[in-house]
């Protein structure tokens, strides 16, 4: 942190420095540049009502902190550990701050405890995670920190078009475990798209994750959630998109005769080992229905899933014959990359894809 100017009221008692009516300036030119932005402040002012360092106690404590300051580069006067964590949060502008505290001056961490309450509303605010990097407006929440944790609590902002609550814990003692849970309302799968660099039409997505992961790395996140996605077409989604092309090959014109406008469609996912799956994957449309499951792999976006594909109305009829040989169902199973799934007809499995191939074994040297 880089401190322009400091005024305060000085009181030297017995083991004890108490400073108070503190107003401070602080420089922002170097978080700036660190992050990689251009356009904020030069600087901010932070007050405090009272700084009490104890130096039997090794302690310093911070009482009615108040003003504007970049949250993680602030940290770094009270403690290290937790500006690391608020490090992965990229703020564009000067977050409103308040709160307090007590943080140790030396190493011991057993009298940590700190409650800092920000409101990031006049910029964004950039998160990495799962393959992408978050960009979350109108933020708000508080930082709680501990001896053991830092817990990032009662966030609340605007993602993908829509709307967001959630928490993120991030171990500090000993680990570094990293876990969270977000629940997420009213958003446009086309802005999820370009978050990651895919084209989608528009759509409402609703959703909900609890993860766990070492250090926020991606082969050791283990996940579970759900999602719905409504008033969309089906062959918008990436995993989708080429369905229609291989019904109408399997069928001449097939696949212009389908309505792909889904109702709705939902399912619970996992994630684990670098592989996000599902088995109960529904989606209803007026005259389709599609349902089964698989897998994604994150690293690379590959595809591996099959699906029980039913129709009604005229494409039902017409398909009639199949459907007498088949069971009713048209069975299909994709695979390949996410932008550009191959679709075939195959037995069904029941919505399990094959189980993903285990990782080589390392060659000796």
């Amino acid at each position: 942190m880089d401190l322009k100017s400091a005024r305060a009221d000085a009181h030297l008692v017995t083991d004890q420095l108490v400073l108070t009516n503190v107003t401070t300036v602080v420089s922002n030119g170097n978080y700036l540049s660190s992050v990689g932005l251009s356009g904020g402040p030069s600087e901010c002012t932070l007050k405090a009502k009272s700084i009490d360092f104890r130096f039997v106690q090794d302690t310093v404590e911070v009482l009615g902190l108040e003003g504007q300051a970049y949250p993680g580069y602030t940290l770094r006067m009270f403690s290290d550990s937790a500006a690391r964590v608020l490090k992965e949060f990229v703020f564009t502008r000067p977050v409103t701050l308040s709160g307090g505290g007590m943080f140790p001056m030396g190493d011991d961490m057993k009298l940590m405890k700190g409650r800092i309450r920000f409101d990031a509303s006049a910029g964004r605010v950039r998160y990495p995670l799962l393959g992408t990097t978050l960009d979350l407006g109108r933020t708000k929440g508080e930082v709680l920190i501990s001896p053991q944790w830092v817990v990032v609590d009662k966030m609340m902002g605007t993602i993908w078009d829509g709307t967001f609550t959630g928490r993120v814990l991030a171990q500090i003692d000993d680990g570094d475990a990293l876990n969270g849970s977000f629940v997420l309302q009213d958003m446009n799968l086309t802005s999820i798209g370009k978050s990651y660099d895919k084209k989608m039409e528009k759509a409402t997505v609703h959703g909900a994750i609890e993860f766990s992961s070492k250090g926020g790395n991606m082969n050791s996140i283990q996940a579970k959630g759900e999602a719905a996605l409504v008033h969309g077409d089906l062959v918008e989604i990436p995993l989708f998109g080429f369905l229609g092309e291989a019904l109408s090959n399997y069928i001449p014109g097939l696949g212009h005769l389908i309505n792909y406008k889904i109702s709705r469609a939902d399912c619970d996912f996992s994630i684990e080992k670098g592989y996000v799956r599902t088995s109960n994957f529904v989606a209803q449309g007026s005259n389709m229905s599609l349902e089964g499951g698989g897998w994604i792999r994150l690293s690379d976006l590959q595809v591996n899933s099959d699906f029980k594909l039913g129709l009604r109305g005229l494409p039902g009829f017409i398909t009639s014959p199949v459907f007498l040989l088949a069971g009713g169902l048209f069975q299909v199973r994709g695979t390949g990359p996410l932008s550009n799934v191959s679709w075939n007809f195959a037995p069904f499995s029941g919505g399990k894809a094959p189980v993903p191939p285990a990782a080589a074994p390392a060659r000796k040297r």
